[in-house]
């Protein structure tokens, strides 16, 4: 971020005010590719500024507001990147096979085996205050509790997770 002080303030700023939605302007290097997947996950995945950005805004979110946090993401190196700046133990919901190799060499055993429908019934009944998942709790999954939703997804289908109820969810 250009000013960081200034993006903290402001982060700060739309959480007092429960806004429904924050965009944050990031100055990146001069990375080029032909390839639009190679520019998506070094411009947007896996920038440090984004993902830093997204577990302090989940961790405010959860001290402060006391809110239930789902954060959706594209790719399990996603989860591996935000792990360590998550202060509130997350829970990961993915679809990948426990024998993955992609899932072996980036994450922490405990997070291999996922059964993403038992997640959403735990986090439903706030077990836990952060759930990070992939496309698998994207479509056709109820999520009842998200107040904060972070999308770090870059895809363009408008479908994502029904929230059932009358709180409205706040996505980021």
């Amino acid at each position: 971020l250009q000013d960081d002080s200034r993006a903290e303030r402001g982060l700060e700023r739309v959480l007092a005010q429960h806004a429904n939605h924050l965009e944050v302007r990031l100055r990146e290097d001069s990375f080029e590719s032909p390839d639009v997947m190679k520019m998506t996950r070094k411009h947007h995945y896996y920038n440090p500024a984004i993902v830093q950005k997204a577990a302090k805004l989940a961790n405010m979110a959860v001290a402060h507001l006391k809110h239930k946090v789902l954060i959706q993401v594209e790719e399990i190196g996603q989860f591996a990147a935000l792990l360590p700046h998550l202060e509130f133990d997350p829970r990961f919901a993915h679809g990948a096979a426990k024998s993955d190799p992609d899932l072996r060499s980036k994450l922490p055993e405990k997070y291999w085996k996922s059964d993403p429908a038992d997640l959403a019934e735990q986090f439903n009944n706030e077990e836990f205050p952060v759930l990070v998942g992939t496309s698998c709790i994207g479509v056709g999954t109820d999520i009842k509790v998200p107040e904060t939703i972070i999308n770090l997804m870059g895809g363009s289908s408008p479908v994502g997770p029904r929230v059932p109820g009358s709180a409205e969810p706040r996505a980021w």
